[in-house]
């Protein structure tokens, strides 16, 4: 018998995770369509993160992937910005400058990953860096 990450049994800390893969997700899949073009190596640097730094299921995060990609025009990063905000307000255990500063490193790594980093990429990650890290 095989015991699949993450087993969602709603504690604080699975709804924690939840939101904050939601979030991530969506600010790593809308840099990653900048330019137009989803690349195959855009797409294994976001799986990888969130399967080997997070511990989750690959299926996991390839059907919550999907979900995303037929509505990413309705995400802003301004939004997202505000609800991580609100998020390590309402949850005092997160280091909300940590956590920004590796969203921004993630989303730098998902532009270069296939090589060739556009100026729309760079606009978006520049605009995301001081949406996160300037106030």
């Amino acid at each position: 018998m095989v015991d699949v990450i993450p087993k969602y049994i709603n504690s604080p800390l699975d709804i924690l995770a939840d939101n904050l893969v939601d979030l991530m997700l969506s600010i790593s899949l809308k840099v990653a369509h900048a330019d137009g073009k989803y690349s195959d190596e855009e797409s294994a640097r976001i799986d990888q993160y969130f399967v080997n730094e997070w511990g989750y299921c690959d299926t996991f995060i390839e059907s919550r992937t999907e979900r995303f990609k037929t509505n990413l025009d309705a995400f802003r990063y301004k939004d997202l910005c505000v609800e991580l905000k609100k998020l390590t307000k309402l949850n005092k255990d997160c280091n909300y400058k940590e956590m920004c500063s590796d969203i921004v490193r993630l989303a730098e790594e998902i532009a270069h990953a296939d090589g060739h980093f556009c100026e729309k990429e760079e606009i978006e990650i520049e605009y995301l860096r001081r949406s996160l890290l300037t106030n």
